[in-house]
């Protein structure tokens, strides 16, 4: 199997998107490869750190500073260029920075812990969930009966409606397709450019599909 690294960090980037709220998700932020934490528009990675110890943001701020570059030094035990560590240091977000120093008066962006996979409790499962969660676009169906304020109940037994008043295949197609709107009329079909008008063939009105089942269903 061929592990590759760009798809993975991009894939983990998109699980850990929203941005932290409290101190305690501040400090708790990974440091390497945080699209947050960037230099030139790009994130950082500094392997002689990473390997000394320095992972998170609590490993060099302390109480309601970054720790000095002498304390960093003694700290992680290795020889660096103090305007490399503090440039390191800007480039944390001001945002950050507020909720660290306790200086944040307006109330932030609510983000909730379930958006997030953390570490002890990631699977393969959790992460496909997340995927299908973000990437899944809003059926038709759905928002429709939300603005008809259907409930979940009410819901769920509309869908399993094709399913349950017949066991003729196509007949259940057919109600499965009423269901999502995806009966073709000629609405629609002309909106695809795949007719050339959008009348009705018994009434000559616009064809859509509560027109064709409630104003011609008594057509021949």
């Amino acid at each position: 199997m061929i592990f590759n690294c760009k798809e993975t960090l991009c894939a983990w980037q998109k699980i850990n998107r929203s941005s932290p709220n409290t101190k305690k998700q501040v400090l708790n932020e990974i440091v390497w490869h945080n699209h947050h934490i960037k230099i030139e528009g790009y994130s950082i990675y500094y392997k002689k750190l990473h390997d000394a110890g320095l992972t998170k943001i609590e490993d060099f701020f302390q109480g309601n500073r970054f720790l000095t570059f002498e304390e960093f030094c003694s700290k992680f035990k290795i020889k660096r260029n103090f305007l490399n560590y503090y440039g390191q240091c800007h480039v944390v977000p001001q945002k950050w920075i507020n909720i660290l120093k306790g200086n944040v008066t307006e109330p932030l962006e609510k983000c909730s812990e379930k958006d997030k996979i953390s570490l002890d409790k990631f699977s393969c499962r959790s992460a496909t969930k997340f995927f299908v969660k973000s990437e899944f676009v809003t059926l038709t169906v759905e928002r429709r009966m939300k603005e008809a304020s259907l409930k979940g109940h009410t819901t769920q037994l509309i869908y399993s409606l094709p399913f349950n008043v017949t066991k003729d295949t196509r007949l259940t197609i057919f109600q499965y397709k009423i269901i999502h709107h995806i009966l073709p009329k000629n609405s629609a079909l002309f909106r695809d450019s795949v007719k050339e008008h959008n009348k009705c063939h018994l009434c000559g009105e616009r064809q859509t599909l509560t027109h064709l089942f409630e104003s011609t269903a008594g057509g021949p």
